[in-house]
């Protein structure tokens, strides 16, 4: 299956319904789960529609969704889609925020193989970005280029989102010690892990360019999976805070309701004995 051709569709017919909602975003019905996480009609139409196109590609498609709890998942099919129609729908409801993305993750036995970001207002002069990541050829293609992920400098910022009002975690407070810049504020989980792997200066404007770390306690799997993708690929290490390999997703996560990895930090080798140190 040419994955690019799906994430391609799936990008063209969903800005049309980002900007349909957005263009009337105070009119917006907003719910909130019970998770505290945010629920409007945008996000069940969008994934509604990723759902059809993948079908069209994959007629026995099994998948991981956020919303109305969609798991179909057969053990006799390998593949799973893992789709977050809206990914930051806090921002997606405030007027002046951009960062907000759609986000879709394809695991093989476990292991991200391909993956789609789709920024739609977080290009430059608010035009849309598309990220897609292909393992097995090892390329990062953004709005149709490839991108040469060798030559993204480090950056001394990192990522490490927490719940608003919660304490500092010790990685957090290693990394501050240390003169890192970091980000702890809540927007998009996909798009600050696109960040760690590479460096988006050149196509966006909108927030830090780039992360050198990636860190966050309860990673919901359909907010992690495709930034994974984009990370394996630039050979970033994925593990938790005992020192384990967070993928490939084991088949009883996977099965989980909710399959949620306690706590996901994503860097480059060299930096994961650093930051590993205050947790022992």
């Amino acid at each position: 299956m040419r994955y690019i051709d799906v994430f391609n569709e799936i990008a063209d017919k969903t800005l049309h319904v980002f900007k349909k909602y957005r263009n009337d975003i105070s009119n917006l019905l907003i719910q909130v789960k019970e998770d505290k996480t945010l629920l409007t009609k945008a996000d069940v139409e969008i994934q509604g529609l990723i759902v059809e196109i993948i079908k069209k590609y994959d007629k026995n498609a099994n998948f991981i969704a956020e919303e109305k709890d969609l798991r179909i998942v057969d053990e006799q099919n390998e593949t799973i889609w893992v789709i977050d129609p809206i990914d930051g729908t806090r921002p997606f409801t405030e007027p002046n925020n951009k960062e907000y993305c759609c986000a879709v993750g394809v695991l093989e036995n476990g292991m991200p193989i391909a993956a789609m970001i789709f920024m739609p207002e977080m290009g430059k002069n608010q035009a849309s970005v598309l990220a897609i990541a292909l393992l097995e050829t090892r390329e990062i293609i953004i709005n149709g280029l490839l991108h040469d992920y060798s030559g993204d400098k480090r950056s001394a910022c990192a990522s490490t989102t927490r719940e608003r009002g919660s304490s500092p975690s010790k990685i957090e407070e290693v990394l501050v010690n240390s003169g890192v810049e970091v980000k702890n504020r809540t927007t998009s989980q996909s798009i600050d892990l696109l960040r760690t792997a590479i460096d988006i200066s050149a196509y966006s404007d909108v927030g830090n360019g780039h992360f050198d770390v990636f860190y966050r306690e309860r990673q919901k799997i359909w907010d992690g999976v495709p930034g994974m993708c984009f990370n394996n690929i630039v050979g970033k290490r994925i593990i938790d805070t005992l020192g384990n390999d967070v993928i490939p997703f084991t088949a009883s996560f996977l099965s989980m309701d909710e399959p949620v990895s306690p706590s996901v930090i994503v860097a480059h080798y060299d930096e994961v004995e650093k930051l590993m140190t205050p947790t022992v």
